[in-house]
């Protein structure tokens, strides 16, 4: 592939990104990402092969670049305490969320993806969001009663975290709506992601409580 053809195959990636997170899969034309891109539609087929493929080559494409930019561990090695785990994988998920950019593809991505599925979502769960839902798991094990806590309880208090962050991605008509110019938005990510983290502690700290009746682990 030429360096003309790498050029071509990335702006038409670039703007698939953009319609089929504005539009869904469903919504969006190869015809729309073609113009946006300024290319051929014969390109699409020839780079990609057809519009499932590039949805494909597209949500990869975001995840890789969200996971590079916004790593859930912020950078933190693992033998940083489970709190700032926690806050880095709070303030990771409120990054995505929140941005406008390229940070913010993949989610925008799901939003869609929730609201009217493809056969791609079990692709997406499986290499994308369950190593995260992992990931986010096992800091609150550590943070509740270690491998003796309930599977069950530390999926609730992952959905109940995790659903903190998310809901800024996937209510933002609502939201601007609501709030007006009290709106949140990128520049609001570390206020907000360290309320997010002292509420969620503290909702912890009642749970493990309950789960130890107060014994110290």
């Amino acid at each position: 592939m030429t360096d003309t053809g790498k050029d071509t195959r990335q702006r038409l990636l670039k703007s698939a990104c953009l319609v089929f997170s504005e539009k869904g899969y469903h919504r969006s034309t190869i015809g729309a990402i073609c113009q946006k891109a300024g290319a051929n539609v014969a390109l699409v087929n020839y780079y990609f092969g057809d519009k499932a493929s590039l949805y494909d080559a597209v949500w990869r494409h975001a995840f890789e670049y969200v996971s590079r930019e916004c790593p859930l561990d912020g950078g933190l090695s693992e033998e940083a305490s489970a709190e700032a785990r926690l806050h880095a994988a709070v303030h990771a998920m409120l990054r995505r969320a929140l941005s406008s950019g390229d940070t913010g593809t993949f989610a925008r991505l799901m939003v869609q993806e929730m609201a009217c599925p493809t056969l791609t979502l079990a692709s997406i769960v499986d290499e994308a969001i369950r190593p995260q839902a992992d990931h986010i798991g096992g800091i609150l094990r550590e943070l509740l009663a270690g491998d003796d806590t309930d599977p069950g309880v530390v999926t609730e208090c992952m959905l109940s975290i995790m659903g903190q962050c998310l809901i800024l991605a996937a209510n933002r008509p609502v939201r601007s709506r609501l709030l007006g110019d009290r709106d949140f938005s990128a520049e609001d990510a570390d206020r907000l992601a360290d309320h997010i983290t002292r509420f969620s502690l503290g909702g912890l700290h009642v749970v493990r409580e309950a789960i130890t009746g107060g014994r110290r682990q």
